[in-house]
């Protein structure tokens, strides 16, 4: 199996890039090998529709290149799946989008979902993304930023994880979400700080919600689904 995982933001190293690279073969079977690349004309990050239109003819380019390099699949690693739905028309390969495969894993891990992003002017295009997707309204709780552009998340990873937790806590405790989905795909390489793939930044272990049947913890859904204790009733 090979992966072709195109990154849709501008200036990134190649020693970067390959820190990606080895970060991502941690979770793939050894015989899998993953290729990681960044576009070379189009934004700096992802976090409006402009950046998603500037990105989507180079992102389009990369993935029909990978296409002819005998890659499997393709990624688009970037929450917001920019032309996504584009290379899926134009390569017979799987185009997987973040945004999507973790809005879709929500909806099975639990009965309501919220969604935590970076900035308050990028909430209207999650809520957007999420209904595209076919996701009734009533399975979406909410949708908060932590106030930070996505170039800076990595800047002070504990002051990051300091905004983080207490908007989780809002979700769960305000809007009744049973599942938080992150909003930027970084996370699953931060092994040196509160937040990993797994989302053991607490909101896994201390941010539970007591129900009618026990305990719920709380999971990423980027992350494996969490352990529940045995339920009385049928469904989520």
């Amino acid at each position: 199996m090979r992966i072709k995982v195109i990154i849709p933001n501008v200036g990134m190293s190649r020693e970067t890039l390959n820190e990606r690279e080895v970060m991502l073969k941690r979770f793939a079977r050894p015989d899998t090998e993953i290729s990681v690349d960044c576009i070379s004309t189009g934004p700096e990050s992802i976090e409006s529709c402009y950046d998603e239109v500037l990105a989507g003819p180079e992102i389009v380019r990369r993935a029909v290149e990978a296409e002819r390099q005998a890659f499997d699949a393709v990624v688009v690693y970037c929450f917001s799946d920019p032309a996504v739905e584009g290379a899926r028309e134009l390569v017979s390969v799987p185009v997987i989008g973040p945004g999507e495969a973790s809005i879709l894993s929500a909806l099975a891990l639990g009965q309501r979902f919220s969604i935590v992003t970076v900035l308050e002017e990028t909430i209207p295009r999650n809520v957007a993304h999420a209904h595209r997707l076919g996701v009734p309204p009533w399975r979406l709780a909410s949708v908060r930023s932590v106030g930070i552009p996505v170039s800076r998340l990595r800047d002070d990873l504990d002051q990051t994880y300091n905004m983080l937790l207490p908007v989780a806590k809002r979700c769960r405790d305000e809007d009744g979400a049973h599942v938080i989905v992150l909003a930027w795909v970084w996370q699953g390489w931060v092994n040196d700080c509160k937040m990993n793939w797994a989302c053991q930044l607490s909101i896994r272990h201390s941010l539970q919600l007591r129900g009618q049947n026990g305990w719920q913890h709380w999971a990423c859904a980027t992350a494996s689904a969490p352990t529940r204790a045995p339920r009385k009733s049928c469904g989520y």
